[in-house]
């Protein structure tokens, strides 16, 4: 299928945008004025009403509304745990850089316990399960809990 073209078409489509342009500007002119008038008409319903509405607005405006708590994912240090296989829990379910793990692997070491993370309850709470369960299918007694931060 082939283009046809005029003869007499000189290139220009200025007749197109004023078409455009008028109808856009009516549109647009329309609309505020319905705007304005459903603005008007909303003013004089309040002025009618009376002043416990108002009040009742402030409070519920004055609600605040809060973050949700975070809660800190934590390994736990014991004896049979490898410290290579805390680095690998580390990288794999916490997707921590081979240093971070390596850093967070020696504080649980170390002192006993470390923060692997601070998270949401929910994802959280599935961490700790990822934890668990993979650290069982290995044969390692690894500990992993949370608590809010």
């Amino acid at each position: 299928m082939g283009f046809f073209f005029d003869d007499n078409f000189d290139g220009n489509l200025d007749h197109l945008d004023r078409g455009t342009k008028s109808m856009s500007t009516s549109m647009s002119t329309s609309m505020s004025m319905s705007m304005s008038m459903s603005i008007n008409q909303n003013s004089n319903s309040n002025s009618n009403s009376n002043d416990n509405t108002e009040k009742d607005l402030a409070v519920i405006n004055d609600t605040k509304t809060e973050l949700p708590k975070k809660y800190k994912v934590l390994l736990h240090n014991d004896d049979y745990t490898t410290m290579e296989f805390v680095v690998l829990i580390l990288q794999k379910i916490f997707h921590k850089s081979l240093q971070e793990a390596q850093e967070i692997m020696l504080k649980v070491h170390r002192q006993g316990v470390g923060v692997c993370g601070v998270y949401g309850y929910e994802v959280a709470e599935t961490k700790v399960m990822q934890v668990k369960r993979y650290s069982r299918e290995h044969g390692h007694p690894l500990k992993c809990t949370m608590e809010p931060e």
